[in-house]
C-alpha cells in the first residue's frame, strides 16, 4: 500500500510557498531562542570590584526586608551598608534634582524628591562582596553582600 505524498497534487506556487512558511517558522523559533539566552547572560549576577569595603566601617544590616540609603545634596547616607541576600533595596532621594542610580544591571532615574524600590533581593542580581552603587555622577555608595 502506497501513502501519498501530501504535496503530490499541490500547484508549484502552493509547495514554493509551503516551503517558505517552514523556513521561516524555523527562522522565527532562532531567533527568539537566542534572544532568550542573550537575555539570560545578561540577567547574570554582577561581580563585586572587592571583597573588603574601602569606606573601612560600615553600618550593620537592618533589621528586616529593606535597605534604605539616603541621597542627600553632600552625600549618601549611609555610605557604606553591609546588606543580605534575602534584603531589597530602597532609595530616597533628598535632593532638589534628579539623580541616577546604578547597580549591576538596575539602572534608574530617581526624581527631585522622589524615591524608588528595587523589589529584587540583593542575592538575586549581586554576588558576595562589595559593590558599588553610582548615585549620580560624583557619588558612590558601598554595599556589602554578605
Amino acid at each position: 500500500m502506497m501513502v501519498p505524498m501530501i504535496t503530490k497534487n499541490l500547484p508549484v506556487n502552493t509547495r514554493i510557498w509551503n516551503l517558505w512558511a517552514f523556513f521561516a517558522l524555523i527562522g522565527i523559533v532562532l531567533l527568539i531562542s537566542g534572544c532568550q539566552r542573550e537575555a539570560e547572560i545578561q540577567a547574570a549576577p554582577a561581580t563585586p570590584y572587592a571583597q573588603q569595603p574601602v569606606a573601612g566601617i560600615c553600618a550593620e544590616p537592618p533589621d528586616g526586608d529593606v535597605v534604605e540609603i539616603a541621597i542627600y545634596p553632600d552625600v549618601p547616607v549611609p555610605r557604606c551598608q553591609i546588606v543580605l541576600p534575602n534584603q531589597h533595596l530602597r532609595v530616597i532621594n533628598h535632593t532638589d534634582s534628579d539623580v541616577s542610580l546604578e547597580l549591576g544591571s538596575f539602572q534608574q532615574t530617581i526624581n527631585a524628591g522622589g524615591e524608588t524600590v528595587v523589589e529584587a533581593p540583593f542575592g538575586s542580581y549581586l554576588l558576595p562582596g562589595v559593590h558599588r552603587m553610582a548615585v549620580g555622577e560624583i557619588w558612590g555608595v558601598e554595599l556589602w553582600l554578605k
